[in-house]
């Protein structure tokens, strides 16, 4: 799309501009994140943290460092590090979808410390014979211990002419033009279901699983598209590792 072009052209030309200058900060404090103004909401920090002391005497200096990757809240379902019941359609339109009862997607190693709710953008839509279902959220296994469950996500019949024609709204209120490229996630959005999973508190580093559940689906049949993945804090959002 046009903007994933720009976004490469900005990130070629930005390997040509000059680097910033390491910040030197105390040994003790916080340090907070900050992304760039016109930065597309998708991308992660990488934290590099060095020392090195001024050795004594016939003893050398002594070094370290370590490289924290702070991740996006927001989360895409394809790049799931382990999964049971998925499947990639590329055409007429992209579309991940999950099959069968008991399908899963696991992700590694997130900290789930003060994370309050999951939000599931998701779409179950009766031309594509979806069957809906809930999503139940476990800790290091597809039968690990449940920390919390999303609401049913429904069959729901989408009128896309009507979806593209708001679309074209928001673009003229933008003061962008009506018949520019569309925005496939604002689409999904308008299209699509947020099924919200309240968890308990949990703390530290976990495998989390996302186990799709409906027992009256048939064999094989796609319960839902799964576009999105949000970890949500309580009162803010903030990057999550």
């Amino acid at each position: 799309t046009l903007d994933q072009t720009t976004l490469m052209v900005e990130y070629i030309v930005g390997l040509t501009q000059e680097q910033l200058a390491p910040s030197d900060i105390p040994l003790e404090g916080n340090f907070s994140t900050k992304a760039p103004e016109d930065d597309n909401g998708k991308g992660s920090f990488l934290l590099r943290v060095a020392y090195q002391d001024k050795g004594n005497g016939s003893v050398g200096p002594l070094a370290s460092e370590k490289i924290i990757a702070l991740r996006n809240p927001v989360l895409n379902p394809e790049q799931y590090d382990q999964a049971a019941g998925t499947q990639l359609m590329t055409t007429p339109r992209r579309a991940f979808n999950i099959v069968g009862d008991g399908a899963y997607l696991s992700f590694k190693q997130i900290d789930l410390t003060d994370i309050q709710q999951i939000d599931f953008f998701a779409q179950a839509q009766s031309r594509s014979a979806a069957a809906g279902g809930i999503i139940e959220v476990h800790l290091d296994a597809p039968d690990g211990k449940l920390i919390g469950q999303s609401q049913m996500v429904k069959v729901k019949d989408v009128n896309f002419r009507a979806a593209m024609a708001k679309l074209r709204e928001e673009r003229v209120k933008a003061g962008l033009p009506a018949d520019g490229p569309p925005d496939m996630d604002a689409l999904r959005r308008i299209t699509g279901t947020v099924a919200e999973a309240k968890l308990q508190p949990t703390k530290g580093f976990h495998d989390i699983y996302f186990v799709f559940v409906n027992p009256e689906a048939k064999e094989g049949q796609t319960l839902m598209q799964m576009d999105e993945i949000k970890f949500r804090l309580d009162s803010s959002e903030e990057e999550i590792q």
